[in-house]
Order: structure tokens, then C-alpha cells, then sequence
């Protein structure tokens, strides 16, 4: 072979091989594909006339498991991994090797990871269409692997490598082309890293009848998936968990970042994380709730509600759970209750009110029916310890805990509101674990017992009548202990009557501190909610007072969310994400600002890369998130324009980080979206310079030769730089200039604008025609850096990490439309060829979708064994750098959504709906490997994954939705369902309902205002292909409404001379004829 051949071979070894039952050339949809795939299947230089070549007679088929305790005639070619085969029962980690009999190759077991060993098998003819080998260990494919070769040209065929797991799997290869060629296997290892060793075990060929039954269950298997898919557009109702699916269910509670408590799907509260501290396993015990019942003279049945038991009371027997954020209803069976009983509990949450939105609260409603022909009396109790002074993460056994002691539980009656107010006198009111605590029940009948420390007796009390004799106060709890308090509210139902109890548990622990970072450790944030109230007494009282209000406003946002033509499941997952704002990844801190970690605890502060993708908290509370625009652009802005894409609080500390690319972009792109989401012009007006700035900064440091394309070291949410034009910054380029053109035409700065188009124009034309590879946009890397390239920048890479530069060259990357995605969220047009986002699109399903998780190797694992989604990058060409862009073989919802979205936008609604789906199976509260399933804590990087928001965006993009607010523009194309259309929507200052029903000659269309208020002076509608519009008429009510209107491509627009003002309860119809 020439030396350009050698070196071109040797290059092959960085590309990865990807495993299927098709061999490679198979893969490849063209001639020129297929002739480079097969020159990249080569492993280094093959020289025949160097290989040791066994011959196997070809007339059956082969078969080694080497329980003869030999190698079967395979020969150590290279290395030396000690005696084989092994004979190893124990794998180290706890688990089995499921290997075949007694012996196998596994080349850990004599040298452990020093080993280093090549091993070939005698050269055999192939006489079957599948062989099936067991393969374990490393997860390395160009370091640990088995692999088939053709002996006339070396061509490697097939390659397989473990999971970093030391359990086998079975692996199929179709070798039906191959079928008559002479071939060899060769098993390597020439890794010494963790994971560095390979497992081998009973190779074969296939027989015809188990051939037969595997092609049988492939069948089945593809059946299943048709299906599946065939079923995506079916409606499906409200999803109720129950049996072990409420094993995993824990929907936190609790106001938007002030800490939350998880309401459980067996009932239980769990993950008590209101205490300044974030522990998602903190339990803090002696809390429960109960029901006693007695029908006339027969015996009383009591029980706890819920389904586990605590210290052996008697629990019902099964427990449901619904939960359409922000309420969660908990139903509880027990064919021994004489009555119906239902909980729905909800913090208030009302997008558009962030102040009740940010109550540190929740209430337990509880709605009891009696089901009998007999009167039944009924009481419902209510226990809580007083945890002030807890540390919120050592375990509190009982009512015993170190830091216990002085703590006192006051009952006290307010009007319809009596309540335990738990506290602790011996606490300064600046000591870090200073708070208060309150249970309480908007009723005046409530007995209570505010000290009790024995669960027997405490059951005893209730069990016998209902209510709590009562109790002489004890005083302050003594050293290392404290108290439970208890409520018990009793009432008698008539037949098929029903009567609601509302309970409420309110904290107040202001003193919050950075406890994340030692070196910021001293350093006060407090909360928001201790401006609004002194004691959890008061946010108690607020919460009664207001408690018809508050409960009407949040069940009205929840009916109108799932008032809609939109698949429940659809709506569950962008609803389930609305929690992350409730969770510890939120903290709204007494200066007012809002910050947010990446997941629960991890990687603070407001990530600009992370954050890049919500878009939950920018749509339900605008004046939150232009807080956290306030952040980046004045507190976290460089002079020279850089947004620093980590927030250290507080606030008043010195700045740390730098800016990295993708985040800085995002923060352009967020600006402009608060702009659209204001009510007027004033924060445009304010902040216009400084996104200029940060505009101009990406010019001059990551675009120097001002031609749209990024140069120089971009640093990126993968936790790595790479180099060169690529299309998942690039487009976060375009998208960004498109906006700041924008914005620059709304300050009258035409001279930045007409900048910002032309390097936009430029930049759209060379990312197009330098990375399009006829399938998807690629990374052409390049490690060259203009001469004013800024210094080293970054100070906190974790030093793990040797290697920043991760480039992911050829591969097909989820992300690569990530600019597209903003643009049309921001309603921005296309930043590259349509008809190649489409296509692009098409690829990235074709090439990233994996149908089982079971056998895909991940970095870190959030999907496993039938488990459904989509892959962040993979390369279908080969060419996989050796140090690629990391988290390529992981799988990320925001991602997920990202991409859903975008085919959304496409009018690729099955392929959306695919992704989506395969989320809502992968979350569904079953217990399983690899993750927790909670359906409301989506998983990256820590639980309740910021990046996980992106959910938001589909239904912008499935209604179609267009807004601006400071220009008084709103407007709908749906495009799912466009003919019967419902969905919910949000303005800069209210939100409600668009509806939308089309027959073949006319259209209604209807706007509800739910809540706030809506200025409207220019309403777009989406009309059917060329249709002219004979009639048009608007109403609001019975008034009818003057106005314009115009036609184009269309959409109707219709302009109002005077802006129509919409309040709550109002409805806009417009009625269109053709």
C-alpha cells in the first residue's frame, strides 16, 4: 500500500464503528458514501502476508465457547493477557457476567487493566446469515472490542464492544452477505484506563431454526414499533399513576423559589428542602395526615392516607396519583372507608403573579363524600414536626435530633383559621437555622394536640373519637428532642354528601446562605417571601385570607393549560417542567434578583449556556426573567461586552468566570425575547446599549473577519471549546444578529442595523455552503486563532478535562439548529435554507433516534434497557474525532424538545410527537434502572434540569404563536390540529385560551382572556393556502369591533385604529368567510 493509503488508514483508527445488524456498506446511500465508509472500516495497515492465518474447514458452522478451558484454536497474536480462557465467577461490581457455562475470555482477570492483548481467531468460511456472541466490559470501541474481518482485503466488517459494565450482553451480526467468505475474528485490548478490559463468550453461528425464532422476534419487535408510532396521534385521557408506577412520583410543592416539599404517590411528603439546604432525600418524620370514619354503632375505622405505613398504623390500601402541575391530586382506596377521599394539593402558582406565585406554603385540600346510605361521622387530622433548628441533611430519628431542644408549638385560633405555630425563643433571629414553621386548618372545630412525641398514644387519642383530648402545655422541648403538633377537624356527612377540609403548611426561614461555595460560605442571601412576611403565622393568615382567591386563580391557570386539542401527554411534559421553577434549582433571594442552578445543587449560578434553553419562566412571569436579564447585562457584563456565564452570589461579590460563546449569544437572544414580552418599550430602552455591547463583543472576539462565521475558541454547554464553523453555534450567530437588528431598528440605530444584516447575510451563505454534506450541517475544525484572540479565558474548567478542544466534525448533531429553534420562537424567519433545516431534520431522526437504550453505551446514563429517545450526536459516516465533543452518546429532554420543536415548525408532526412521547414512557414513575422516574424532575446534570424548559417552546411552536408586545402584535398559525385548535397562551401581561375551528368555507377564531389584561392592535391569523376572505366580522361579546384588514401569504391581518383592550373574562371572536 502507498504511504497515503497507510497514513489515511492509520487516521481510521480515531473513527468509531457503528454496531448494527446491517453491515456498514449497507448503510450507505450512495456509491462515494459507501467507498469511503469501507476505507474507514480498516483497522490501520493490513498486510496479508503478516497475518498467521488458521484455516477452519468451512462445511459448519462455528462455535466457540471454551469450556473445554482452551482457547478452541485462537491464537495471542499480540500481547499478553496471562492464561485463557478464565474461569471467574465473581465481576467485582456485585453483578454477573452472564457468561455461557464456566469459561471465558475476559482479559481483566489475570493482568486486571494493565493488559494488553491482541487475539485471532482461525480464518472459517461463513455459512450462516446471524452469528451471536457475548460481549462485556470496556465501552471503548477503538480501544476494547471483537471484531470480524474479510481475509481477500482486510475489511473489517463488524465490531462490537461492552457497556463499562462486566455483565455480557448478547450481540447479533448479520453476516448473510458475507455468507461463503472467508473471514477471522479478532478480540483487543489495548486500553490500561478505567474500563480498559473486554468479556468474550460463546461465539456462534446461527442455526436455521434459531435464526428462524430471531428473525420471529424482530419481527414482533418492528410490529410493536408500527405500532407505537401508529398510535402517537390517538388521543389518550388524563394519566393516572397507580400500582408501582407512583413508586418514583414526588411532585415538588411549594413557592417559586422558596423552597418546596414533594407530595409523594403514595401520599407521603418527602424531600423536605425548605430549610436553606438542598438534600432531595431529606425526611423530616411525625408528619402525616389521617381520617377516622364511624357508621352508628359499629366499630370506627381509621386510617393514614396514604399507602406506606408509619411506626405500624394501619395505612390505606392503595393510593392514585394525577398530577397537572401546579396541583396534585392524591385519591385513596380502601373498601373498609365509608367515604370517598381525595387530596389535591397545590401551592399558588398564577403566571402573571409572581408575588403569589412566591409563597413559601401549600395547601392540603381534602374532599370527603360519604359513598354510604347512612350517616357517617368523619374526622380528618393532621400532624407536623417542628423542625426549626434542623440542619435539613442528618437523619431526625423519631423526635430526636442533636440540634433539637427549646423548640415550642403554640395552638392558636384566628378567626377561621386555627393553626400550631412552631418555633424555637432559644434561636437569635440571626442565627443561620433561625424559622418558623406553622400547621394549620381553615376551620374553628379543630381540636388540637401541640405537643406529642409518642406515635401510639397519639393514634390512640384519634382512634378513639375523632378528635384529640385536650392537653397541658409542656413547655419547650428539652435538649435533642422536640415536638409534633397535631389538628384533628370533625364533621358528620349525610348520605352522598361531601365537605372539603383545607389544612396548610407554611415555613419561614429567612436566613439563607451561600451554601454551595465555602469560599462565599458567610456570605447572607436571604429570601424574597421574608420581605412579605415576618413568620410562617403570617404567610398562614395571608394564605387564609386569600385562600378563595388563590385557589380559584391556580386551578384557572391549570383548567386552561389542559383546556386544550393538544395530546395530554404532549401537555404533561411541558407542564411537569413548570416544577423546576418551584424546586431547589430556583432561589429568589431577598434583593429581589431570581437565580438558578443548572439541576438541584448543580453547577450555580444562571448558567448562560444552560439557561439558554428555558423558556418556561420567560412566558408565565416576564418580570422574573427581565430580573435575571438585569443580572447578566449589569451585574455580570464585562466593560468590554462579555456576559461572565456564571453568577456568583451574591450579587455584591466580586465577578467571577468568563463569557462563554453560546451563552453570550443566548443572552442577546433572551433580551430580545423580554422585549417582545413587555408590555411597552421602557426595558428595551434601558438595556439597548448595553446588548449592543454584548453584540459588538461577539463580533470583535469570536468574528474578527466580520463574515458571519465564528472563529477562535468557543467555549459551549458540552463543557468544552471547539474550533472552526459549525452550525450549533453558527445559527446561535445568525439568530442573534437577526435580533439585534432588530432591536437596533426599534431604537432608530439604523447604522448597527444595516451592520448586523450584512454580516448576518454573509454568515448565513458561508455556514450553508461550507458545512452541508448533502444530509446535515457538520464542524469543519480548525485550531487557528486570529491574532487578537483573547488569552486563556476560562478559569473554572474542571481540571479533569486535558483536553478543551472537543470537536464533533462529522457527526450529526442534535443541536445543530439551536439558532433555528430561537428563530422561530422569536419569529425571525429562517437563518438557513428551509428545505435543509427539513432535511437536516430528517437526519438527525434517522441518525440519532435509537429505539432501545439497552445496548447503547452512554456516558452518563439517563435512559436504559427499553427505553426510547434521541442521542445527542452520532457519526452515521464515521469519522469520529478521538476526543469528540463530550455527552455525544447521552441523551438530554432539552435536547429532545429543542429537536421536537423544531419538527414541529416543520410541520413534522409524528416525528415530534415520537420524541415526546418516548419522554413521557421514559419518566413514567416506574422504578427501573438507570434513573430515578419521577415524572417531575427530569435528569441531567442533578435533578429538575434547568435545560429541560426548552419544553415551553413546542407549544409556542404548535400554536403557532407570534407576539410583540411594546407594538401591541399578537398572532396564531397553528399547526397541529389547525382545523379543531385549543391551546393555551401568555401576553406580556395576561394569558387565556386561543381556539381555532375550520371547515372548508369558513373559520373561527376566539380569544379568552383568562387572566390580566391583553392590548391588542394588530391581530394575525393564519388562513388555509389561498383562500380570499369574502366576510370578516370581530366581536367582543355583543360589541362589535371596527378594523383593517389585509391579506398576505396567507394571513389575515386585521389592524385596529384604536388598540382593543382585552380583561380578564373577556372574549375576541373574529369569524372568517371564503
Amino acid at each position: 500500500m502507498s504511504r497515503r493509503e497507510e497514513s489515511h488508514f492509520e487516521r481510521c483508527l480515531r473513527f468509531p464503528i457503528v454496531i448494527a445488524f446491517d453491515s456498514h456498506a449497507r448503510d450507505s446511500d450512495n456509491k462515494e458514501t459507501s467507498r469511503r465508509s469501507s476505507m474507514c472500516r480498516v483497522l490501520g495497515r493490513v498486510s496479508l502476508c503478516s497475518l498467521v492465518l488458521f484455516v477452519l474447514g468451512a462445511a459448519h458452522a462455528v462455535q466457540w465457547d471454551f469450556e473445554d478451558g482452551t482457547l478452541q484454536g485462537w491464537k495471542v497474536t499480540a500481547g499478553d493477557a496471562g492464561p485463557l480462557p478464565v474461569n471467574s465467577a465473581d465481576d467485582r461490581h456485585g453483578g454477573d457476567f452472564a457468561k455461557q457455562g464456566q469459561y471465558f475470555i475476559g482479559t481483566y482477570e489475570n493482568l486486571k487493566d494493565e493488559a494488553h492483548v491482541e487475539i485471532q481467531s482461525p480464518v472459517f468460511a461463513v455459512s450462516s446469515k446471524r452469528m451471536s456472541l457475548l460481549v462485556g466490559g470496556g465501552a471503548d470501541k477503538n480501544l476494547t472490542y471483537i471484531a470480524m474481518y474479510r481475509v481477500s482485503d482486510g475489511t473489517e466488517l463488524f465490531r462490537a464492544a461492552g457497556n463499562d459494565s462486566e455483565t455480557m450482553q448478547r450481540r447479533y451480526w448479520d453476516t448473510s452477505p458475507y455468507i461463503g467468505q472467508e473471514v477471522y475474528l479478532k478480540i483487543v485490548d489495548h486500553s490500561s484506563t478505567s474500563w480498559g478490559h473486554i468479556n468474550v463468550d460463546d461465539i456462534r453461528e446461527l442455526n436455521n431454526e434459531e435464526i428462524a425464532r430471531l428473525e420471529k422476534e424482530e419481527r414482533e419487535r418492528e410490529a410493536a414499533r408500527e405500532k407505537w408510532m401508529s398510535n402517537l396521534m390517538s388521543p389518550v385521557g388524563r394519566r393516572v399513576y397507580k400500582g408501582r408506577a407512583i413508586t418514583d412520583v414526588a411532585m415538588p410543592l411549594g413557592g417559586m423559589g422558596a423552597g418546596n416539599i414533594a407530595i409523594c404517590g403514595d401520599g407521603a411528603l418527602r424531600e423536605w428542602q425548605i430549610f436553606n439546604k438542598i438534600n432531595p432525600g431529606c425526611v423530616v418524620p411525625g408528619h402525616f395526615f389521617a381520617i377516622w370514619t364511624k357508621i352508628g354503632n359499629k366499630p370506627p375505622v381509621s386510617r393514614l392516607l396514604r399507602s406506606t405505613s408509619v411506626d405500624g398504623l394501619p395505612e390505606v390500601a392503595e393510593t392514585e396519583f394525577v398530577g397537572e402541575f401546579p396541583i396534585a391530586e392524591v385519591h385513596y382506596n380502601d373498601a373498609k372507608l365509608p367515604v370517598d377521599v381525595v387530596l389535591e394539593a397545590f401551592s399558588p402558582f398564577i403566571p402573571m403573579n409572581s408575588k403569589d406565585s412566591g409563597i413559601p406554603g401549600i395547601f392540603f385540600v381534602f374532599k370527603v363524600r360519604n359513598t354510604q346510605k347512612e350517616e357517617v361521622l368523619v374526622s380528618l387530622a393532621a400532624s407536623l414536626q417542628n423542625a426549626v433548628n434542623y440542619d435539613g441533611r442528618t437523619e431526625i430519628k423519631g423526635v430526636g435530633y442533636e440540634g433539637y431542644g427549646g423548640n415550642q408549638n403554640r395552638f392558636v385560633r384566628e378567626g377561621t383559621l386555627s393553626m400550631i405555630h412552631m418555633s424555637n425563643p432559644q434561636l437569635d433571629s440571626s442565627e443561620r437555622q433561625y424559622g418558623t414553621m406553622t400547621l394549620g386548618v381553615l376551620e374553628q372545630c379543630a381540636s388540637a394536640l401541640p405537643q406529642w412525641d409518642a406515635t401510639g398514644a397519639l393514634w390512640e387519642d384519634f382512634a378513639a373519637d375523632g378528635k384529640f383530648e385536650p392537653q397541658v402545655d409542656r413547655g419547650q422541648s428539652e435538649r435533642g428532642r422536640t415536638w409534633n403538633g397535631a389538628l384533628a377537624v370533625p364533621f358528620t356527612l349525610k348520605p352522598g354528601e361531601s365537605k372539603r377540609i383545607v389544612f396548610l403548611i407554611t415555613w419561614n426561614f429567612p436566613n439563607h446562605y451561600v451554601e454551595y461555595d465555602k469560599s462565599h460560605e458567610n456570605d447572607f442571601l436571604g429570601r424574597m417571601y421574608s420581605n412579605w412576611f415576618k413568620d410562617s403565622a403570617d404567610v398562614a393568615r395571608y394564605m387564609a385570607e386569600n385562600y378563595l382567591r388563590l385557589y380559584k386563580d391556580t386551578h384557572r391557570f391549570r383548567d386552561a393549560f389542559y383546556d386544550s386539542s393538544l395530546p395530554y401527554w404532549f401537555l404533561d411534559r411541558i407542564s411537569a417542567n413548570i416544577s423546576t421553577l418551584t424546586s431547589q434549582v430556583c432561589m429568589w433571594i431577598a434583593d429581589g434578583s431570581f437565580h438558578g442552578f443548572e439541576g438541584a445543587g448543580c453547577c450555580p449560578m444562571n448558567c448562560t449556556h444552560v439557561w439558554n434553553y428555558e423558556q418556561t419562566l420567560a412566558h408565565l412571569f416576564p418580570d422574573i426573567e427581565r430580573k435575571m436579564r438585569h443580572t447578566d447585562l449589569v451585574i455580570q457584563m464585562q466593560p468590554s461586552g462579555g456576559v461572565r456565564h456564571r453568577t456568583v452570589l451574591p450579587l455584591t461579590a466580586p465577578r467571577g468566570t468568563e463569557p462563554f460563546v453560546d451563552g453570550q449569544l443566548g443572552t442577546i437572544l433572551k433580551a430580545y425575547r423580554e422585549h417582545l414580552l413587555s408590555a411597552d418599550r421602557k426595558w428595551l430602552d434601558e438595556m439597548w446599549l448595553r446588548i449592543k455591547t454584548a453584540m459588538d463583543f461577539v463580533i470583535r472576539e469570536w468574528d474578527p473577519n466580520v463574515d458571519g462565521v465564528l472563529v477562535n475558541e468557543q467555549w459551549n454547554t458540552y463543557d468544552a471549546a471547539m474550533y472552526g464553523p459549525n452550525t450549533f453555534i453558527g445559527t446561535l450567530y445568525l439568530a442573534a444578529l437577526r435580533a439585534a437588528e432588530e432591536m437596533a431598528r426599534f431604537e432608530g440605530d439604523a447604522e448597527s442595523a444595516g451592520r448586523y444584516r450584512f454580516i448576518f447575510e454573509k454568515g448565513r451563505e458561508q455556514l450553508d455552503s461550507l458545512l452541508w454534506n448533502g444530509y446535515y450541517w457538520i464542524h469543519i475544525e480548525s485550531k487557528e486563532k486570529a491574532p487578537d484572540q483573547s488569552a486563556s479565558w476560562i478559569a473554572d474548567w474542571p481540571k479533569e478535562n486535558r483536553d478543551v478542544n472537543r470537536p464533533y466534525g462529522t457527526g450529526c448533531h442534535s443541536d445543530q439548529l439551536l439558532g433555528q429553534w430561537w428563530a422561530h420562537i422569536l419569529n425571525l424567519g429562517y437563518v438557513l435554507p428551509q428545505e435543509r433545516v427539513q432535511t437536516a431534520l430528517d437526519s438527525i431522526m434517522k441518525y440519532n433516534w435509537r429505539w432501545d437504550f439497552g445496548d447503547v453505551t452512554q456516558q452518563r446514563a439517563f435512559a436504559g434497557s427499553g427505553d426510547k429517545g434521541l442521542l445527542n450526536c452520532t457519526w452515521p459516516f464515521g469519522g469520529r474525532p478521538d476526543t469528540a465533543i463530550l455527552y455525544a452518546d447521552e441523551v438530554w429532554t432539552g435536547i429532545e424538545y429543542e429537536v421536537a420543536g423544531l419538527l414541529i415548525a416543520e410541520n413534522k408532526i409524528r416525528e415530534a410527537f415520537q420524541i415526546v412521547r418516548a419522554v413521557s414512557e421514559r419518566y413514567d414513575g416506574l422504578p427501573r434502572a438507570p434513573i430515578k422516574r419521577n415524572p417531575w424532575s427530569e435528569i441531567e446534570c442533578g435533578d429538575h434540569y434547568a435545560r429541560a424548559m426548552s419544553s415551553w417552546a413546542m407549544l409556542l411552536l404548535a400554536q403557532g404563536f407570534s407576539y410583540n408586545g411594546p407594538d401591541g402584535v399578537i398572532g396564531f398559525a397553528p399547526r397541529i390540529r389547525a382545523e379543531n385548535h385549543r391551546s393555551f397562551f401568555t401576553t406580556a401581561e395576561g394569558w387565556g385560551t386561543f381556539s381555532q375551528y375550520r371547515t372548508s368555507s369558513s373559520q373561527v377564531n376566539t380569544l379568552s382572556l383568562r387572566y390580566g389584561r391583553l392590548s391588542v392592535k394588530r391581530l394575525n391569523i393564519a388562513l388555509p393556502h389561498r383562500v380570499e376572505p369574502k366576510s370578516v366580522i370581530i366581536g367582543i361579546g355583543r360589541r362589535s369591533v371596527p378594523f383593517e384588514k389585509l391579506v398576505e401569504k396567507d394571513v389575515l391581518t386585521l389592524c385596529f385604529s384604536t388598540p382593543l383592550v382585552l380583561e380578564a373574562g373577556d372574549q375576541l371572536k373574529v369569524e372568517v368567510e371564503w
